[in-house]
C-alpha cells in the first residue's frame, strides 16, 4: 500500500494541492533557515553559526498572522555532523548546526510567508549575498532582504558607516517541497568593525595605525645598539618605529572581525588586536630586545608571520593586558573554531599569538599558497604584500 505522503506530485500552485490517481494531496512545504558568517572561498572549514530569534508570519493580502516563533541560540561554535537539510531549532543548538530545518513532521501550507530573524548583536553585522556571477563580490541586503545597492569585494572591505543592528526579513513563496528539499532561506552575516578604531584600523589599515615606541629600558637600547645600527643604519630608532604596523593581510582579515565579535559575544568582555603586520625593520627591534635584554618571545624578521600580515596579537582589556592562559578560553576556542593556531600551544608559548594554519613566510601572499599559485606582487587596500627580500 502506498501511502499519500510517499507519491511524487508534480509542482502545484500555492492554491491547491495536486490530484493523482484519486488522491487530492494539500500543497505543503517545509522550510530551511541558513544562517551563519560568510563563508570565506578560499579557505576550508566549517562555517561559524550565528544565533537569533525568528518568527514566521503567514502573509494573506494585507495581514500578517504568527505562524511560529522560536529561539537558536547556539552553544557550540561549528557545525559538528550536521545533516546537508538542517536541524530542528533545539537540535541545531545541541550540534551548533546553522541550517535549521522548520515545518515539523507536517509541513506548512503553502502561500506567502515572511521570515524575520533578529541576530545576536555586539557589534554591527551586515547581511551579505553573493553576486550571481560568483566573481567573489557580494550584495549588501537592507534590513528587507533586498539590494540596497552596495557592493562589498570579497575581503568584505565595507565601511562602518553600513552598520545595521535590528531584524532583518526576507518574504518568500512556499511551494511543494519535500522534507529532503525544503525551501532554503539564507542569512549570511558579517562582522566589520570593532568597539575601538584601533582595532579597526590595524585590521584594514582605514584609520590611525598609531606610531608605535620602541618599548625597552636604556640599559637594553645599549646592549642592542651596535646590531641594530649594523642592519638599520645609525638613526635605526626611528628607522625601527616608522610605520612599524601595516594592516592583516586581506585574506584573514575578515576572520579576525570574527575573531573578536564571536568571542565579545560569548565573554561579553572587550577583544583588542595589537601587531597585525610588522615591518621587518620593528621585527627586527622586537627580536634583539628578546635576544639580548630577555624580552617577550619574538621571532627573526622574516621568520615571523607577522610580517606577512598573517598573524596578529590579542588579549582582553582596553591595553591588552590579559591574554587567554589556557586551551578552554573562549578566545581559544573561537579562534580555534575559526581555524586559527594558538601559540599559547607551542613549545615555547606566545600567548597573544594568533595565525592562520600552514601560512608560512615563504609565501608572498596566502591566497597563493592555498591555490598552489606562484607568488606574485600582491597590493590591497593600498598596502603590499611582499616576499623575502
Amino acid at each position: 500500500m502506498t501511502r499519500s505522503n510517499d507519491v511524487k506530485y508534480p509542482g502545484s500552485t500555492p492554491e491547491s494541492g495536486e490530484e493523482i490517481n484519486g488522491v487530492k494531496s494539500p500543497c505543503k512545504g517545509w522550510i530551511q533557515i541558513f544562517s551563519h558568517y560568510v563563508d570565506y572561498h578560499i579557505t576550508v572549514h566549517d562555517d561559524i553559526a550565528v544565533g537569533y530569534s525568528a518568527q514566521l508570519y503567514r502573509l494573506d493580502g494585507g495581514t500578517a498572522s504568527l505562524v511560529q516563533s522560536f529561539d537558536v541560540f547556539y552553544e557550540n561554535l561549528k557545525q559538528e555532523d550536521a545533516g546537508p537539510n538542517g536541524d530542528a531549532p533545539e537540535d541545531a543548538v545541541r550540534n551548533g548546526n546553522p541550517r535549521v530545518l522548520i515545518g515539523g513532521t507536517e509541513g506548512y501550507p503553502c502561500g506567502q510567508y515572511r521570515l524575520t530573524l533578529t541576530p545576536e548583536i555586539r557589534h554591527g553585522k551586515l547581511r551579505l549575498r553573493r553576486m550571481p556571477e560568483a566573481d567573489g563580490t557580494y550584495v549588501v541586503l537592507n534590513t528587507a532582504g533586498a539590494d540596497s545597492g552596495s557592493r562589498t569585494d570579497t575581503y568584505v572591505q565595507v565601511p562602518a558607516s553600513t552598520t545595521v543592528e535590528t531584524a532583518w526579513s526576507e518574504t518568500f513563496e512556499l511551494r511543494r517541497n519535500t522534507l529532503t528539499s525544503p525551501q532554503i532561506v539564507e542569512f549570511v552575516w558579517a562582522d566589520f568593525r570593532t568597539w575601538d578604531r584601533v582595532t579597526n584600523a590595524r585590521i584594514t589599515g582605514v584609520g590611525d595605525l598609531i606610531q608605535q615606541s620602541l618599548d625597552a629600558s636604556a640599559a637594553c637600547i645599549a646592549r642592542i645598539s651596535a646590531n641594530m645600527t649594523a642592519e638599520l643604519g645609525a638613526n635605526w630608532r626611528q628607522v625601527a618605529v616608522a610605520g612599524a604596523f601595516f594592516p592583516l593581510h586581506p585574506a584573514i582579515r575578515y576572520w579576525a572581525f570574527v575573531f573578536i565579535n564571536k568571542t565579545e559575544e560569548l565573554t561579553d568582555r572587550n577583544v583588542r588586536i595589537t601587531d597585525p603586520g610588522r615591518t621587518p625593520a620593528y621585527q627586527k627591534f622586537l627580536y634583539e630586545r628578546h635576544v639580548h635584554c630577555g624580552g617577550d618571545i619574538a621571532a627573526a624578521p622574516w621568520e615571523s608571520n607577522h610580517q606577512y600580515g598573517l598573524a596578529f596579537d590579542a588579549a582582553y582589556g582596553r591595553n591588552v593586558d590579559q591574554s587567554p592562559g589556557n586551551a578552554i578560553d573562549p578566545q581559544v576556542l573561537v579562534a580555534k573554531a575559526i581555524g586559527f593556531e594558538w601559540g599559547g600551544e607551542w613549545g615555547r608559548p606566545d600567548y597573544p599569538h594568533y595565525e592562520y594554519p600552514g601560512a608560512t613566510s615563504k609565501w608572498t601572499n596566502y591566497r597563493d599558497q592555498l591555490i598552489g599559485q606562484t607568488p606574485t606582487a600582491f597590493t590591497y587596500g593600498n598596502h603590499s604584500y611582499v616576499q623575502t627580500p
